[in-house]
């Protein structure tokens, strides 16, 4: 079958992490897989240089969705590509492309939706959702929730199903034998964007209030962000600049959970967090807020730990359990790892993506 993954980004997030690896996978599959995305993007770039896969260029503006020569392009190009389905990500590509998409001929065009926010019920994307789209897949519960509650006119006639983020275990790399002595402190890691909505404040707030009772930790930021500077003045307000270690973005993010005894995430919001995913599929013990989708991954006291939301105090008493216990390290550890081969296995989820796109 032809299948098309339709991203007008230029950046490289989630979003664009998805669409690569299912394209990918599909194409593995033995399908014909078109990619329609920003040429100067970074999945263009990972598209363009891949052999199973067709990157096709597409540039998406705000006016694109009523700029009538744009819509006559994006046709003909549809066209051309016979597709049996198309995949969006974004809620402005579906305003921009998802009516011409149907008027295109093609059968099934598919929203998948990977933030937990609300999307503007505006005139325009209630018709692009309504009768554009043939069908929507949310990647948690909490998303779904979210926008049957607040976006419920995009919603309205939509079966939702939830298909979750998938995990690859044959990308976790084996341990190194020269990582640092964990018994000489406890190590922490954070991984992701340095952004308000990561949360890391309340994290820095909760080694503050660890430290102040007296426990030597140490705490590895693999990120950047728009947030790093104010996050670094925090850091020395707080007095934790020999505690917190800033890393910068991190190509190989598992040196840096390798080093560390604990996984402290801070996020406030999150669609499927594959941080969560990589650090529990090698077995280190998770503690995040009970908040968004967070306890569909993290299961309290059987999977990891949550703490009560936005709550720095509760944070840095869970992270104290941990600290002062290796056998629940190791048990939530294990228990976190199993989680992911059993629930977010790469195959079955991508099997179940292949019965969407082929039905």
């Amino acid at each position: 079958m032809r299948f098309g993954f339709f991203n007008s980004y230029t950046l490289w997030g989630g979003g664009e992490k998805w669409h690569f690896t299912a394209a990918e996978y599909m194409a593995n599959m033995g399908h014909e897989v078109f990619v329609l995305c920003h040429p100067d993007g970074e999945l263009f770039q990972r598209i363009n240089a891949h052999p199973k896969m067709t990157a096709i260029e597409i540039i998406i503006t705000k006016h694109s969705y009523w700029n009538p020569f744009f819509q006559l392009e994006l046709h003909l190009k549809l066209r051309s590509l016979n597709l049996d389905t198309l995949v969006f990500n974004a809620p402005r590509d579906v305003r921009s492309a998802a009516l011409t998409s149907r008027f295109a001929g093609i059968p099934r065009v598919i929203y998948r939706n990977g933030m937990p926010f609300p999307i503007p019920q505006k005139r325009s994307m209630i018709w692009a959702f309504q009768k554009g789209l043939t069908q929507i897949v949310c990647i948690s519960k909490e998303n779904r929730r979210v926008l049957e509650k607040e976006s419920p006119l995009l919603a309205k006639g939509h079966n939702i199903e939830i298909v979750t983020n998938a995990f690859d275990f044959t990308k976790v790399p084996e341990a190194k034998t020269d990582q640092d002595d964990p018994k000489e402190m406890t190590t922490l890691s954070n991984t992701g964007r340095l952004s308000e909505p990561k949360g890391q404040y309340l994290l820095f707030q909760s080694c503050y209030l660890l430290k102040k009772t007296g426990y030597k930790i140490k705490l590895l930021m693999a990120g950047d962000g728009e947030l790093e500077e104010e996050l670094k003045s925090l850091a020395a307000s707080l007095d934790l600049k020999e505690e917190i270690e800033f890393l910068g973005f991190q190509k190989d993010i598992y040196e840096t959970l390798y080093r560390s005894d604990i996984f402290a995430f801070t996020s406030i919001w999150e669609g499927t967090a594959s941080s969560i995913l990589e650090a529990q599929a090698i077995a280190l013990p998770v503690v995040c807020f009970d908040i968004s989708s967070m306890p569909e991954m993290v299961a309290h006291e059987e999977t990891g730990l949550l703490a009560k939301a936005k709550d720095a105090e509760d944070f840095a008493f869970q992270l104290e359990r941990l600290i002062n216990s290796p056998d629940l390290r190791k048990s939530l550890g294990e228990a976190g790892r199993k989680n992911v081969k059993e629930r977010f296995n790469v195959e079955d989820i991508y099997a179940r993506w292949e019965a969407i796109l082929t039905n």
